[in-house]
């Protein structure tokens, strides 16, 4: 079954509490001011698509595809991202709060974090190699079995790397943030 195509629209102060955002493949598209708190985009693309102060709070995010998608001031408490699909998972995320989330076996490799909460985020079992923690907090984050070669830590801040149990290789910390 194909999704119907939504391109280049704006969704602006919409609440999909109340409005059910539907099931589709969703190209460059933007939502401003937006509420999906506690609601599903299962089964949806969203592709080259922006969110702007939204409230993405426990949304339900199953066999969702990310390709090319930039979250900015967003909140994003208690997301799953280890449901969303694989294929061409590719995010960004800007001074936004993604406490509690999960990544777990996830390729995030074409991802980039920058001033973003990441307190409690599980990222057990993913790929980061490459990816830039740009002015992170990372108090309570769970990286284990993690792949975390070349990832740049510089500015990052209340991280807990154990380097016997994740890759590390070529990682870049600064001298101030070298205890974690």
């Amino acid at each position: 079954m194909s999704l119907p195509i939504i391109e280049n629209e704006e969704f602006k102060n919409v609440d999909f509490r109340i409005k059910t955002l539907e099931k589709a493949l969703y190209e460059n598209c933007s939502f401003i001011n937006c509420n999906f708190f506690q609601t599903k985009i299962d089964y949806s693309s969203l592709v080259d698509c922006r969110f702007d102060n939204c409230d993405l709070s426990m949304v339900s995010v199953v066999e969702t595809v990310f390709n090319g998608v930039h979250f900015k001031n967003c909140k994003m408490m208690g997301i799953r991202f280890d449901y969303a699909r694989e294929l061409n998972f590719s995010i960004s995320f800007e001074k936004t709060i993604l406490n509690d989330s999960s990544f777990y076996e996830k390729k995030l490799t074409k991802c980039s974090f920058e001033s973003t909460s990441l307190q409690g985020v599980d990222f057990v079992d993913s790929n980061l190699s490459g990816v830039c923690f740009d002015s992170c907090d990372l108090m309570n984050a769970t990286f284990e079995n993690t792949n975390l070669e070349k990832c740049d830590f510089t500015s990052a801040v209340n991280f807990n790397i154990d380097p016997r149990l994740n890759k590390v290789g070529k990682a870049k910390f600064s001298k101030g943030n070298l205890e974690g």
